[in-house]
């Protein structure tokens, strides 16, 4: 698959380009931390996804400079709610599983410099080793928008800036300023359900309203493997418990680092005095969200679009697309694509306003019946010549990534190697079986330096060249009040992953036995 001698190509034609890899699954909650941080020694489902996720990159393709995973229903109820440590093996158990895939099949190291949590969704971004000295900033944001504005479904998003390498014929001139390449990564989870078109588009709208990325610290130079997430005392976004000021533990930490960063002073005022927080409060919120005119955005995640408005009938199911069928067979997936809700809604300019997806060739991605091995446990092997559709939904191509163009003064996107957003292969990942979703992968290559700004004159202050890129007109303003919308959703989502935990788990039924044994003996005590 990957040729780890393209790393001498991908060297040479670095300047000029930043590869990436985007990953975005619905895991179900069916992936359990066990005695092992590491998928790819057990047997608990979830090892495929390892064994398998990085089948999207191209034959000899180079290593992807930024590599990004997207999640939704990464754990389970309780422990996603409660957040923090009670999530987090769920996060790191993905994290090492795909730092370990990388090593073994890419020959690359690539280090996590930046996490966000809300609720049940999540998002992680890599970087390869020899590009983590180049990541300038990471900034993080979060948005709920499940029942009672909880987080059961949301989005979730991490920015990095990357410094442009300089030398050669490209080198700055002294006094020049530096590039550095933006890039917001997204993972969202909208409403279920067929007939919810609507209430998917206001999802998006809730996303786009919601989403403002805010600073976090940059790793200490000594580290070894990346300490970003240490929060300003205005970010809320790691779903810790660490009250109301948002001051909590830190939003990226592993095992190892547990000392060293306990032993770290943390920021508890409400005024930081580092002069990047402050031109960053500086900035207008539009510029701080998903529109970003200086950013390149993706979106990905289970956006549960599907390709009927109703349920199928149980005699659907013969029209189910199969894996024998040809392109000219009625029942042929592509069919499948005149109805996608996603296209038709995208098209009529109410959802992922001025976003882009590269062309679909791949089968729906939902809703596959899961099995798993009756004696040993394990997922049972992906059948290529059979698809083992849910008869309960149409097959939909849920989950997907899509991204915003880089455009010309005339609006065009700019579609040329070096010159703007280059989707390179776009598929799923049908040998993973441990979901009713595949995950969808896309590897692409976006321009090694900054995203021009629109001059005034050209309409970066209401005229036409600006009003061109959506970036300088988003669809919708950020909500002033998003930050209390946050903590009042979070304020419930810590009600309802106690009474979840106590009531669902092993360990919580067990501790409401024992106090209802103490109860009931006091009682008997005083009686007696």
């Amino acid at each position: 698959m990957v040729n780890p001698s393209a790393h001498s190509h991908h060297d040479t034609h670095s300047k000029q380009l930043l590869h990436l890899y985007l990953i975005t699954w619905n895991a179900a909650r069916n992936v359990i931390p066990g005695d092992t941080t590491s998928l790819l020694l057990s047997s608990s489902p979830g090892k495929s996804f390892t064994e398998n996720i990085f089948n999207g990159i191209p034959h000899n393709a180079a290593p992807p400079d930024v590599l990004v995973l997207a999640l939704q229903e990464a754990a389970p109820i309780a422990y996603a709610f409660l957040g923090g440590e009670w999530v987090d093996p769920y996060i790191g158990v993905f994290e090492n599983g795909v730092r370990e895939s990388a090593r073994r099949v890419l020959g690359t190291e690539y280090v996590c410099v930046g996490r966000s949590v809300v609720g049940m969704t999540a998002v992680v971004v890599f970087v390869r080793s020899a590009v983590e000295g180049r990541v300038g900033f990471v900034e993080v944001g979060g948005v709920r928008c499940g029942l009672w504005g909880m987080g059961n479904k949301g989005g979730v998003g991490v920015r990095i800036g990357v410094r442009v390498e300089s030398g050669g014929e490209g080198e700055r001139e002294s006094g020049e300023e530096e590039e550095v390449v933006e890039m917001s990564f997204v993972s969202a989870h909208l409403a279920p359900h067929e007939w919810l078109i609507e209430r998917r588009n206001e999802d998006w709208r809730t996303i786009v309203e919601g989403m403002v990325f805010e600073r976090v610290e940059p790793p200490t130079s000594s580290s070894s493997s990346s300490s970003y997430g240490k929060p300003n005392s205005n970010s809320s976004y790691d779903d810790g418990d660490g009250g109301d000021d948002g001051a909590s533990s830190p939003l990226l930490r592993t095992s190892a680092e547990d000392t060293e960063l306990s032993n770290t002073p943390t920021t508890t005022t409400t005024t930081s005095t580092s002069s990047t927080q402050h031109r960053q409060r500086q900035q207008p919120l539009h510029n701080r969200g998903i529109y970003s005119p200086t950013t390149h955005a993706f979106i990905m995640g289970d956006l549960n679009y599907r390709t009927s408005p109703v349920r199928p009938l149980h005699t659907d199911r013969i029209i189910f697309p199969k894996a024998t069928d040809s392109p000219t067979d009625s029942t042929h997936f592509t069919r499948l694509l005149e109805t996608d809700q996603c296209r038709l809604e995208r098209a009529m300019g109410r959802t992922l306003h001025g976003f882009e997806e590269a062309e679909i060739t791949f089968p729906p991605t939902y809703k596959y019946k899961v099995q798993f091995d009756a004696t040993t446990g394990e997922e049972v092997r992906y059948d290529p010549n059979r698809w083992e559709w849910s008869s309960r939904r149409w097959p939909s191509w849920t989950d997907r990534i899509l991204y915003l163009p880089v455009v010309d003064n005339a609006g065009k996107p700019r579609t040329a190697p070096g010159e703007g957003v280059v989707p390179i292969r776009y598929t799923s990942i049908p040998e993973v079986t441990a979901s009713d979703h595949k995950p969808v992968t896309l590897y692409l290559s976006i321009p090694a330096r900054s995203l021009p700004l629109v001059k005034e004159e050209d309409g970066g202050a209401g005229g036409t060249g600006g009003k061109r890129d959506i970036r300088y007109s988003p669809p919708f303003q950020i909500n002033r009040l998003w930050r209390e919308r946050g903590e009042r959703g979070r304020r419930l989502e810590v009600v309802v992953g106690v009474a979840a935990y106590l009531a669902t788990t092993t360990r919580g039924v067990g501790v409401v036995a024992l106090v209802v044994t103490a109860v009931l003996s006091l009682v008997w005590f005083l009686k007696a």
